[in-house]
């Protein structure tokens, strides 16, 4: 329900009457401005970011989002102000589909901000009411709490975690043509048949086994999209492999699927060789994160490091080391 970027979007916050100004009413949200935050959604295959600046000497703050993936880009822009009659922090929303949304916020004793009784209404007329919690989690991370009503019940719609990214970022402009070559020679170079060496790790960073197996890569979608699979016969795990180029948001993005039919989506830059996933729910409450870097790269030979986050990419441990080597050596694809 893409109209329900509205809900993070009235998350998005405020500041001060007079940029800097403690004592302002909009202080609570001054983190915010400045700087652009994002966070991975729809299983890592879109991004939204949200860029802030200040209007008017801080006595306004605007957020302009994107939510960007293989739809067309999504656009929503947010003003904060005060309000003297009512004497409280509003806002008014306003998306690229012709919706718009007005609500209010609040400061709980704690300090977690509350955007209350966010009335979004369609280009349809249609309207959805939300309410939004944002905690900050460390000093570059906020969490987002979206629910959403239902005649007079309150259903919860999704938690996000937003990282900032560097000061007044832009989104994510289209790959050039440099980047976008290198990212079609990764994808080259990996066409064929691997014999692969797997060295897992224990909790505590020591090698728990070593094992050998196989991938093979091939055109879907020649320099574009190349399908693959592994098999590691002692463990006797295999899985299906996607590599594609997605030009538009300059990533190579890989999505690997087991017998257990959960998607590992890892994203990097499309020049790069480090790709992570999104957090991922585990059955115990927490969330498990991937990061997969290729180093050491040569025709016939490359090495792969898999490393876990528990605490949302804060920090890593490893979790594999794998040495590729072609299994004949004759040129990729």
């Amino acid at each position: 329900m893409r109209i329900a970027t509205a809900g993070v979007a009235l998350a998005a916050l405020l500041c001060p009457a007079l940029a800097g100004s403690t004592d302002s009413p909009l202080a609570p949200l001054a983190f915010l401005a400045s700087h652009c935050w994002t966070t991975q959604i729809d299983g890592g295959r879109e991004t939204d970011t949200h860029c802030y600046e200040w209007m008017h000497d801080g006595r306004q703050l605007r957020d302009r989002h994107v939510v960007r993936g293989d739809k067309p880009d999504y656009l929503g822009e947010t003003v904060y102000a005060w309000n003297g009659e009512r004497r409280r922090v509003e806002f008014r929303y306003w998306n690229s589909i012709g919706g718009q949304s007005d609500g209010h916020l609040e400061v709980a004793a704690d300090g977690t901000l509350k955007f209350l009784d966010d009335r979004y209404v369609g280009p349809d007329g249609v309207a959805y009411v939300f309410a939004s919690e944002m905690t900050r989690q460390a000093e570059d991370e906020y969490r987002i709490l979206t629910r959403y009503r239902e005649g007079e019940a309150w259903k919860e719609m999704w938690t996000r975690h937003f990282r900032r990214a560097a000061a007044a970022a832009a989104p994510p402009a289209p790959a050039g043509p440099e980047a976008l070559a290198a990212g079609v020679a990764q994808l080259r170079q990996a066409v064929g048949e691997w014999n692969v060496v797997t060295t897992q790790y224990a909790e505590d960073g020591s090698i728990a086994r070593t094992m050998p197996g196989t991938y093979r890569f091939e055109w879907v979608v020649p320099d574009r999209v190349l399908s693959g699979r592994s098999d590691i016969p002692e463990q006797g795990t295999a899985s299906g492999i996607l590599f594609f180029v997605r030009e538009r948001r300059a990533t190579i993005e890989m999505v690997s699927v087991g017998a257990d039919g959960h998607p590992w989506v890892m994203t990097g830059p499309v020049d790069g060789e480090t790709r992570t996933t999104p957090p991922t729910p585990l059955a115990d409450g927490r969330s498990m994160q991937l990061r997969f870097t290729r180093f050491n790269v040569e025709p016939d030979r490359f090495e792969s490091r898999m490393e876990v986050s528990m605490d949302e990419g804060r920090t890593w441990k490893p979790g594999n080391h794998q040495v590729f080597t072609r299994s004949t050596a004759k040129e990729a694809g």
